[in-house]
């Protein structure tokens, strides 16, 4: 894992889901799960709870768009990217 500060509990992690918008725009959804994540967003950015609050990663999210909650599971690399992003959170 890159960026300051260790490791930590997951509780002092935040989750956010980005998705490229129309013109370059990036809505950001937080406080999601793994899967919510994954299915949302087109990058994932772990951020630390204060003090530290530095960026811990940020994870491109490469699967396949028009994806749908009930076949994510099926998509080639989502398991690999849900046990990446589990590993970080529980580090």
């Amino acid at each position: 894992m890159s960026g300051a500060g260790g490791g930590g509990h997951p509780a002092d992690l935040g989750l956010a889901a980005l998705s490229a918008g129309p013109g370059g725009a990036s809505p950001v959804v937080t406080g999601l799960s793994v899967d919510e994540a994954i299915l949302l967003g087109d990058m994932i950015l772990f951020m630390r709870a204060a003090p530290a609050g530095a960026r811990a990663e940020i994870i491109p999210v490469e699967l396949a768009r028009a994806r749908r909650a009930a076949t994510l599971h099926r998509q080639v690399g989502y398991a690999a990217l849900r046990h990446r992003l589990l590993d970080i959170l529980l580090e």
